[in-house]
């Protein structure tokens, strides 16, 4: 992770140049895994001097205030939506989650930068809409699923899979095939035991109460984008590797067609377009 968040203003610009309808930002945004988040030796360099501050603070930083900046300052349409991470300094590091903005989430003993900023504020901008982890929303007819937690990775370890070789049918694409464990399960996170911390009372927040068309799920497996019977499967990838930069999806749906999503005939691969791409 750079906490210079040099690949996020890589992003940014990008988003400047071609001004999509929805950004979707999944975290960790400050992350727990960095020695100098662990370590709590975290800072905002300034024209002449390094100023310490909390995680909170440089999220509003390097997120709130840039993101503000890029939306109002040059009067883009663009909705920004932002999901958490388990690893996410910001909030609670459990599974499911609460939205990032949801004060009861922050304890109330972080130090405050200055003391006119609310402690635990996030100051986030109007042009954001903070979701809980996991979460669903609709763009126009098209229902999004989105998890940043990386259920395919973990599925890929306890997945038993046997294809004889007299089989005469098609056993498809591995990471097809982790995807629709999630799918036809209707849960983000269809796995027991679970690898990671889950809040087993708040497990009705996995289910999946309708099935999604698309469904972005950050992975470090390869990036891909699949169709299941159902859905259109997204692994965007990370957006930094380490210090570098990593991958981001562009995803362009036919709105002109996008009606037809709910007819039983309609494949979702077939009315949209993924591309992925470095930044």
């Amino acid at each position: 992770m750079n906490l210079n968040y040099t690949p996020l203003q890589n992003l940014l610009e990008a988003v400047k140049t071609s001004a999509p309808d929805i950004l979707v930002l999944c975290g960790p945004f400050v992350d727990t895994k960095h020695p100098a988040v662990a370590g709590n030796h975290l800072g905002i360099d300034d024209s002449e001097s390094r100023l310490d501050v909390d995680a909170h603070t440089l999220f509003m930083a390097h997120f709130s205030w840039r993101l503000e900046e890029l939306i109002e300052g040059n009067k883009l349409k663009t909705r920004v939506v932002i999901v958490p991470a388990i690893s996410d300094a910001c909030c609670e590091r459990i599974y499911p989650q609460a939205s990032i903005d949801n004060r009861r989430s922050f304890p109330s003993t972080i130090p405050s930068w200055d003391d006119e900023i609310p402690v635990g504020s996030l100051e986030l901008p109007a042009c954001v809409t903070s979701l809980p982890n996991p979460a669903m929303f609709q763009v126009n007819d098209v229902l999004v699923g989105v998890s940043s937690t990386d259920i395919l990775f973990d599925l890929s370890h306890e997945e038993l899979f046997f294809c004889c070789k007299d089989f005469n049918g098609s056993s498809g694409s591995r990471v097809v095939r982790l995807a629709s464990h999630v799918i036809d399960q209707r849960s983000f996170y269809p796995l027991s035991p679970p690898g990671l911390a889950l809040d087993i009372r708040s497990c009705e927040h996995l289910k999946m109460r309708r099935v999604p068309h698309l469904l972005l799920l950050p992975s470090k497996l390869a990036p891909f984008a699949q169709q299941t019977s159902t859905t259109l499967i997204v692994n965007p990838g990370y957006l930094t590797k380490g210090t570098n930069t990593g991958m981001i999806a562009k995803i362009v749906f036919n709105t002109s067609t996008a009606s037809m999503l709910n007819s039983e005939c309609c494949r979702v691969a077939d009315l949209a377009h993924v591309e992925i791409v470095r930044i």
